[in-house]
């Protein structure tokens, strides 16, 4: 189980280290191998008294999730502004067209002074 924690703590704080930079699929991929450990570890029953000792790393492990989540929330929102950015784009483009569409067969004629 040490060994399994230990993996984990490392997996976080790689990602924690570069968490400025980290991009949506990278961070994905991070979530899938942390729920590869995460099935691990449910498999697992620690006693009482390697729980007790195991109980600073994932405390550890704790503080850097509360870190890659507050990255992931400023990703969502940032991913949600774009998709809100693209909404109001085809609203308004839909908007454009709906308006001159009845114009369809109109004629403009040039008139010489």
């Amino acid at each position: 189980m040490e060994a399994t924690i230990l993996l984990l703590t490392q997996l976080s704080s790689n990602l924690v280290s570069r968490l400025a930079s980290v991009e949506l699929e990278e961070m994905a991929e991070y979530m899938r191998e942390r729920d590869a450990i995460f099935i691990q570890l449910q498999q697992m029953r620690p006693t009482p008294s390697e729980a007790a000792e195991l109980r600073p790393a994932v405390d550890r492990i704790l503080a850097m999730d509360a870190l890659i989540v507050a990255r992931m929330n400023l990703l969502r929102g940032e991913a949600k502004a774009e998709m809100d950015k693209l909404a109001n784009g085809r609203t308004a483009k839909t908007t454009y067209e709906d308006a001159y569409a009845m114009d369809q067969e109109s004629y403009f004629f040039d008139t010489k002074r």
